[in-house]
């Protein structure tokens, strides 16, 4: 190595951009540590059993049913592959994706604004991305998808600037990146091929995009063809889908909007207030007709929030987690905002008031969720998360599982934690791993009990995992012939009791097993449409 590069190695590293992302990445790393020991939760139950699945041969979408793309399963069978299988392995590898993404993130903000204000965006973009309002702690598919946007947010930006085929390509090659992660990126897609049609070059422009969305989806679509997935791989990914982001009424959508957003605003105020603040120049310019000057960063970071903004829209349920696409945007025009006011208000070099605004706003973010950074009572972070402690009593309950039957066995989960499935690594007796398939408001959702029904009765499951009626979603106008079904192969088939998780308050919280499980049974049988009194019970076949 010559000592001309040694130098120009150094000097790399001695620069603000590179110093500012090795501070925030540390501070991320040292907010993921309290973290990462988190149970999984059933989102993440999906993913990790379906990656668990396909290691071992089985192909996606056929043996197992789940609405998401397949790239976070791929991402989850690389982690349970290099890093382990435990919920820390996976919340670590997840930590990776997020250094990827803000190390994109702040060569963004360095190249839109100063090193000092692009700190502050990555500080900012970190709070938001790990915050429990947004279910920080999870590895949801939002948080892998955010590194192919980021990207495509750059390489759109050097498209529309330079006009260039090769940037136009890029930015649908990585878009279309992120709908394997998360299918509402169509947005982003739909938006960016808006934003070429007034250039120059669009014919060329246009087809260097959509050659490069159309690479990525070819070869998915390959692979299930030749694997014989395909009609699954549809079912799922489309049909499904397109039933569970229709069937909510406009007024429920306007509710989940307001208990959305809300607590995330309660903390994020002033990043989301200044990004309104950055984006009304842009408004009025078009309001004025001066047109949106797409080479101007700003432009398209405000239209960039506007399609995040309806990809977290698509559907009316506005999760907690969706709210990640949002962060992004809006941090990097909050940066530039902050910017904007310090040079105004502190002259040319405002690198220390930036750097007090950002410690505000950590500090503030740090008094607000003490009990989320700081605190060692999982159970209670859990519940305030969740208003139940279920992911903790998965383990326990997947223990029960695993010794109640051999590697070989099937289990039949009727519930909406597959994640018992990934801990007791056992195969699930039917191909709908969690209950919102068979239960949500349509004609096919009968057609999927039917066929569950059926399978059950010529292939009895030698452990039942049923959690009671009640306690599952999507209860309104549902068929309920899957758990009358089911009670009935508890009633006539040598089933008996191992297991029963009573319901303690709002909370699960032990695992009762053996003979005090069936003493507890004997004083309070319930059936499986009855009201609240267990949450789950665990049954075996003697056969």
């Amino acid at each position: 190595m010559t000592p001309s590069l040694l130098h120009r190695i150094r000097l790399y590293f001695k620069s603000p951009a590179v110093i500012g992302y090795f501070i925030v990445a540390l501070a991320s790393v040292a907010l993921r540590a309290p973290l990462a020991h988190f149970p999984l939760e059933r989102d993440e139950g999906e993913y990790s059993y379906i990656a668990q699945r396909w290691l071992q041969g089985e192909i996606p979408y056929r043996a197992s049913f789940d609405q998401k793309a397949p790239g976070v399963f791929a991402v989850y069978a690389v982690f349970e592959r290099w890093f382990g299988t435990s919920p820390a392995a996976i919340h670590w590898g997840t930590q990776i994706f997020t250094l990827m993404t803000l190390a994109i993130f702040v060569y963004l903000g360095n190249l839109w604004m100063s090193s000092a204000a692009s700190l502050f965006g990555a500080a900012a973009f970190i709070l938001m991305v790990l915050d429990p309002t947004v279910l920080g702690q999870s590895s949801n598919t939002e948080i892998f998808a955010i590194l192919p946007l980021v990207a495509a947010l750059g390489t759109l930006y050097v498209a529309l600037d330079r006009q260039s085929l090769i940037a136009a390509w890029s930015t649908g090659l990585l878009l279309s990146l992120a709908c394997l992660f998360k299918q509402v990126a169509f947005v982003y897609i739909i938006g960016s091929a808006l934003l070429m049609l007034p250039l120059q070059k669009r014919i060329g422009m246009l087809s260097s995009f959509f050659l490069g969305v159309m690479m990525v989806f070819s070869l998915v679509c390959s692979y299930f063809i030749q694997t014989g997935a395909w009609p699954q791989f549809l079912e799922c990914v489309i049909t499904y889908n397109r039933e569970y982001a229709t069937h909510l009424p406009l007024s429920e959508c306007w509710w989940n909007l307001w208990v959305g957003l809300r607590p995330n605003l309660s903390t994020f105020w002033p990043v989301y207030s200044l990004a309104v603040y950055a984006i009304i120049p842009v408004w009025r310019s078009f309001q004025d007709r001066t047109g949106l000057r797409l080479r101007n960063y700003k432009t398209l970071l405000s239209i960039w929030l506007f399609l995040s903004f309806l990809a977290v829209s698509i559907g009316g349920y506005y999760r907690p987690h969706y709210l990640v696409l949002l962060a992004p945007p809006a941090a990097l025009l909050a940066a530039s905002q902050v910017e904007n006011l310090c040079r105004r208000y502190s002259g040319h070099h405002p690198l220390r008031s930036l750097s007090v605004l950002g410690t505000i706003l950590f500090v503030h973010c740090m008094l607000i969720n003490s009990w989320y950074y700081f605190s060692s009572d999982q159970e209670n972070k859990e519940y305030r998360l969740y208003q139940a402690t279920i992911f903790s009593v998965s383990a326990r309950i997947a223990d029960l599982v695993a010794m109640n039957s051999a590697p070989s066995e099937r289990v039949f989960m009727l519930g909406c934690e597959p994640e018992i499935l990934y801990y007791a690594k056992r195969i699930s007796a039917s191909r709908y791993i969690y209950i919102n398939p068979l239960m949500i408001p349509s004609p096919s959702a009968m057609n999927r009990q039917v066929e569950t029904i059926n399978y059950l009765k010529r292939n009895p499951p030698k452990v039942m995992v049923v959690f009671m009626r009640n306690l599952i979603g999507w209860v309104h106008d549902s068929p309920n012939d899957v758990f009358e079904e089911t009670q009935s192969l508890l009633d006539t088939l040598p089933y008996h009791l191992v297991g029963l998780v009573p319901m303690v308050g709002d909370q699960a919280l032990n695992v009762l097993s053996g003979q005090n499980a069936r003493d507890m049974w004997k004083s309070s049988p319930v059936r499986l449409t009855d009201q609240r009194q267990y949450v789950a019970m665990v049954w075996k076949l003697d056969r």
